[in-house]
């Protein structure tokens, strides 16, 4: 058994899904995986979609909101990271595909992606609602989603679009330092190492990997912003988009965050 079929499982044993988030071995797992039942929530079911470019903090506040709304963290990340774990027998053929063009270098095709989500249907059926993060990317996997929604008889209740200023995405990404040893990971600003450019844990070197680099930075975020300003427009025009601006410390985010929704 591979080490994320155990750990998928591990968290849905002898627990309920709204303290351990049990959503991780159908999400992780696809047709595979089954969690434990899940009752709908007293209050509101939220289905929400997360935008917003590497480094707006959006994943922090994916973890806020799924503290306070008890809803599934869905994260498309976790999927590609759960493939390349997985023993090959696993894996499922939309996984395999996905495997090979990111092997390959090859942007992964949204017939691929969509269908990666589909296998995980039951996921986004979920009734204690969820949080979508890196999907849709696209127009084409915003129809797609669009249709699912319908399929399931189910509507978003908003798209919380993460917005900072790019000077401040750079300055946070490049801050990070990285131990050649042991990984650990430091920041210029915020976490900076006890003794410059040496890991305070092991003493390795400290150093800054390449897509962290200023240059690559600005152009991640040059490419995020034409992939995803047709989805802004596309999410506002249906009156669902929420602007967040995520300046400021976490907490300060989420107070935002919360009071766009209305907790």
């Amino acid at each position: 058994m591979s080490n994320i079929r155990e750990r998928a499982e591990s968290e849905t044993k002898g627990h309920s899904i709204m303290n351990t988030h049990g959503e991780r071995a159908a999400w992780f797992l696809g047709g595979a995986g089954v969690c434990p039942p899940v009752a709908a929530p007293a209050g509101k079911i939220y289905r929400l979609l997360l935008l917003g470019p590497p480094g707006s903090g959006k994943g922090t506040q994916a973890e806020h909101l799924k503290e306070a709304l008890n809803a599934c963290h869905l994260s498309m990340g976790d999927i590609f990271r759960a493939a390349q774990e997985l023993d090959e027998e696993d894996r499922t053929p939309a996984m395999r595909e996905a495997l090979s063009a990111m092997s390959e270098g090859r942007l992964v095709a949204d017939a691929t992606v969509i269908a990666l989500l589909r296998e995980r249907v039951r996921c986004v059926a979920c009734p204690g609602g969820f949080l979508l993060d890196g999907f849709p990317r696209t127009l084409a996997q915003a129809h797609a989603l669009e249709g699912i929604l319908r399929e399931q008889r189910l509507d978003l209740t908003a798209v919380l679009y993460y917005d900072a200023p790019h000077e401040d995405i750079v300055r946070r990404i490049s801050g990070r330092l990285t131990c050649r040893q042991c990984k650990s990971v430091y920041h210029l600003e915020h976490n900076p190492p006890p003794s410059p450019g040496k890991c305070g844990v092991c003493g390795g070197e400290l150093y800054r990997r390449p897509d962290d680099q200023p240059e690559a930075v600005w152009v991640r975020l040059r490419a995020y912003e034409r992939s995803t300003a047709p989805l802004v427009a596309y999410y506002e025009e249906r009156g669902l988009l929420r602007t967040i601006p995520a300046v400021g410390k976490p907490g300060e985010v989420f107070e935002r965050t919360r009071k766009c929704l209305g907790l």
